[in-house]
């Protein structure tokens, strides 16, 4: 059962013909490192922006983008699945940068609340 993580997920985008590359960052802001299996939920995405669809989302790691996995909640809101072999040991402090795609031909506002989750 995933349950919360505390740390902290900034995002932003900008529009680009219909394709929209944003940002996310994760930051562990507890006392202890944080390790395992990570998912970000993008909470209200579907029942906001309707017709837009989150297409791609990568890790950078040492400045190599790595695919991510992308799943659906049983709302229909996107989840973004960072497995433990590229989370590591997320020490505090410590920043995870991932960047997202959304395809958006009707330059339809993207809305959504971010949630973090560590899957046992």
């Amino acid at each position: 059962m995933p349950h919360s993580t505390p740390a902290q997920v900034v995002d932003k985008a900008s529009p680009y013909y219909g394709l929209y590359q944003g940002s996310l960052s994760v930051t562990n802001l507890s006392a202890t490192a944080i390790q395992g299996h990570l998912e970000i939920v993008l909470a209200g995405f579907y029942a906001t922006s309707p017709g837009v669809n989150l297409s791609d989302a990568f890790l950078n790691v040492s400045g190599i983008l790595r695919p991510l996995s992308l799943l659906t909640d049983s709302l229909g809101d996107p989840v973004i699945s960072i497995p433990a072999s590229l989370v590591g040991s997320l020490v505090q402090n410590a920043t995870l940068s991932l960047t997202v795609y959304f395809g958006n031909l009707n330059a339809i506002k993207i809305a959504y609340t971010t949630r973090l989750y560590k899957v046992s």
